[in-house]
């Protein structure tokens, strides 16, 4: 954790926030990659919170450290699912809320959505603090630390890249 955010588990309470923030990453940081249409198609399918990884309180999100807590912006969110959905928002497609089983399945890392605001800094998403708080809570199996572990290397091995393009 830096001393920029706070991290902490999301609550129901905070979903209408992380619908905004999903929204706004979406639109403002696909923008280059993605026709509207096809933002607009995917957001609340493909792209969206599945508020299932808040029940099972394996969702995190970032917001900046203000004393008063009304000053306080969400800056990005992400978590880890111990179940067989894939992908995708509460209304997306090929929802499996079976368990995983942790002796034969892994976790998977998702949901990553940083704000613009917050974006491109190394500080939240793929290259921050958002994966590796993710391990706290992933339980200790092989195949459940092996996709954090493989997430991690990806994000790490991206951020070389985009550095030494700059």
């Amino acid at each position: 954790m830096t001393s920029d955010f706070s991290l902490r588990i999301a609550t129901e309470a905070d979903i209408p926030a992380l619908h905004a923030l999903i929204e706004a990453s979406v639109r403002g940081l696909q923008a280059g990659d993605y026709t509207p249409k096809q933002i607009e198609g995917a957001l609340g399918t493909v792209l969206g919170l599945d508020t299932q990884l808040i029940r099972d309180r394996t969702y995190f999100l970032a917001e900046t450290q203000n004393q008063n807590a009304a000053d306080r912006k969400v800056a990005g969110c992400g978590g880890w699912s111990k179940r067989k959905t894939l992908f995708g928002a509460d209304r997306g497609p090929g929802r499996e809320p079976d368990l995983l089983d942790p002796a034969t399945d892994a976790a998977k890392v998702r949901a990553i959505f940083v704000h613009p605001d917050f974006a491109r800094r190394g500080r939240l998403g793929k290259c921050g603090i958002l994966p590796r708080h993710f391990c706290r809570g992933v339980p200790p199996s092989p195949l459940f630390l092996t996709e954090i572990r493989h997430f991690e290397w990806v994000a790490k091995r991206e951020c070389r890249q985009s550095r030494h393009s700059k």
